[in-house]
């Protein structure tokens, strides 16, 4: 069985069961940075969604129990860390 842990910048992680609620909090997450900084978020936004579309962060998940990105907000990186957690 396994569990998921997401991160996203201070916030205190967050854990869910599948990996489509990995995705429903990761995307609501990205959607408050890109509202926060449009201009800025867009580029990191836009290539985390292409990292969930393609597959790239289930492979990641699945091989090696963790992906991360990071997207700028006013000049800031936010670190977005997902956790594949075994019990």
């Amino acid at each position: 069985m396994s569990s998921y842990e997401v991160s996203v910048g201070n916030a205190e992680p967050v854990r869910v069961k599948t990996f489509q609620e990995v995705q429903r909090v990761v995307m609501e997450a990205l959607t408050s940075l890109l509202a926060q900084d449009p201009e800025a978020a867009a580029e990191g936004v836009g290539m985390a969604n292409r990292a969930f579309v393609v597959g790239t962060v289930e492979h990641a998940l699945n091989s090696h129990r963790s992906w991360r990105t990071v997207v700028t907000v006013h000049g800031e990186p936010v670190l977005v860390l997902v956790r594949k957690r075994l019990w």
